[in-house]
């Protein structure tokens, strides 16, 4: 899901032209992986080239998932679907696929330079307290024993790896707001207060950090109003106003958008909003009207137009007003639609509540005990939105301003599976690939950014040169002609 730090670019060495028919063929894929991370290290997010939020889940039989709730210390019980007895676990293995661009496997290491000598801030509800439990399981695996620790309070949770002196860290703020239920949890949702004109309190625990998530959206959906306070909470309800909820909303994300106007310096901070996680209650939304909400559902809805009815498109188009008036950059990651196909991909009955796991004649009543809000996000999205977070915090880069776009290049171009469209061209193509591979990468041209930039272009001109192969073969020649004259100006002397 990136630093300015110059640490982040790595260096290379020049290469002398070397004949790569006398090395092992093993040996050159090792060359060329190692140059692929360090490439990979170095390329930026290009909103024009994918829009990550659209795309299909895709099933991968062979996907070994980067962690599980059995080798991730730090996972809530709550949220421990295998601990807590789910009999199937296809759900670890959906992938989610871009339309427009391949997205690499999450790299540890990778993440974790980037995240060197700073500060990754998670606020607001369980969405992003899991978001951050996710983010920690997917690096702590490379950090020593010694090397890590974890503080936890009520609201406020630090991991550190001081290897990296970088800390990943939440604070539980559920509306964002200051509210009179945020800790203990007013159960009595009529008797919940927001005050939406304060955010002070809990904001000196954000000032400082490089990168800060911020999320806001299933605690205002109540009721269709919502108790609004200015000033004090002494007086209890008195001076309280019953707001309709969008309008309560509108009013605590401005006090929220004044805060990051007024105290947040663009130069250190990126700031993230991210969208609506949904809640999959009611199973006639997916065509099974006799259903148990999510109870057994095992895989993801594949109609791209779905949209349940636990996503509320006017609070989506509240945060959208919100920010686009804020005079600092905050990058809105669109979480949503990937998620309302997850409809497998909750906890249901296998989970605990009020502290206690539910009793087996608890798990007999799914109606009423399944839990259905995606409150844990999937290990596959969080991957990305991690990598989203990762890779577009560049300080002094240029601005993003299509929020939910990325671009990163293709494995493929390196990789090709025998079984994609870009192996179209058989023998022919497999050759092409190698002297990519080979002659470009292997021999020094990664240190160039004007060839990284080539090569995201080029990538996908790749795949459509392979899908022209069958109907007219000169044309393939005279691109891929082209392709090596542009590759030749790289390899000239600057």
């Amino acid at each position: 899901m990136s630093s300015s730090s110059s640490s982040t670019s790595l260096k290379f060495k020049s290469c002398p032209r070397k004949d790569i028919r006398s090395k092992p063929k093993e040996k050159i894929r090792e060359e060329i992986s190692e140059n692929m991370e360090a490439l990979d290290d170095r390329f930026e997010f290009d909103p024009e080239e994918c829009n990550v939020a659209s795309g299909k889940w895709v099933y991968n039989s062979s996907a070994k998932p980067l962690y599980t709730d059995e080798s991730c210390p730090y996972i809530d019980r709550q949220f421990s679907c295998m601990k807590n007895g789910r009999p199937e676990t296809d759900y670890l293995r959906w992938e989610w696929q871009p339309d427009d661009c391949t997205i690499p496997r999450f790299n540890p290491k990778l993440a974790m330079n980037k995240l060197r000598g700073k500060r990754l801030l998670f606020v607001g509800d369980s969405l992003q307290r899991s978001q951050w439990e996710s983010f920690v399981c997917l690096v702590e695996s490379i950090i020593p024993e010694g090397e890590k620790s974890m503080e936890r309070s009520k609201k406020y949770f630090v991991f550190k790896a001081k290897e990296y002196n970088a800390t990943i860290e939440f604070y539980w703020a559920p509306f964002i707001v200051e509210s009179n239920t945020d800790l203990p949890v007013i159960l009595d949702m009529k008797k919940r207060i927001v005050k939406v004109d304060s955010v002070e309190d809990r904001a000196k625990f954000w000032e400082g950090a490089d990168i800060l998530v911020f999320n806001t959206y299933v605690w205002w959906m109540s009721g269709l109003r919502m108790k609004a306070l200015w000033g004090s909470f002494g007086n209890g309800e008195r001076g309280a106003e019953a707001l309709d909820t969008p309008v309560a909303y509108r009013l605590g994300l401005k006090t929220w958008a004044n805060w990051v106007d007024s105290t947040v310096d663009p130069n250190k901070t990126r700031v993230f909003f991210t969208t609506m996680s949904p809640t999959h209650s009611r199973s006639a939304d997916w065509g099974k009207p006799n259903g148990t909400k999510c109870f057994n559902e095992t895989k993801p809805v594949k109609d791209k137009r779905f949209w349940g009815t636990g996503s509320n498109k006017q609070m989506m188009k509240v945060v959208s007003s919100v920010v686009k008036h804020m005079t600092t950059h905050v990058t809105v990651i669109n979480i949503t639609q990937l998620s309302e196909y997850r409809i497998d991909a909750h906890t249901s009955v296998y989970t605990e509540t009020g502290g206690k796991m539910l009793t087996a004649e608890q798990r007999a009543n799914p109606m009423q005990n399944a839990d259905c809000p995606i409150t844990q996000q999937l290990i596959a999205v969080t991957k990305e939105v991690v990598e989203f977070y990762i890779y577009t915090n560049k300080s002094g880069k240029r601005k993003i301003e299509t929020s939910h776009k990325f671009h990163r290049v293709s494995i493929l171009l390196l990789f090709p599976h025998k079984e994609s469209g870009i192996m179209a061209g058989g023998n022919f193509f497999g050759r092409v690939f190698t002297y990519l591979a080979n002659e470009v990468i292997v021999n020094g041209l990664a240190n160039s950014h004007a060839f990284q930039r080539f090569a995201v272009r080029t990538s996908k001109r790749i795949e459509n040169i392979s899908k022209m192969a069958a109907e007219n073969k000169e044309k393939v020649a005279q691109h891929l002609e082209e392709i090596s004259q542009n590759m030749d100006s790289f390899k000239k002397p600057r």
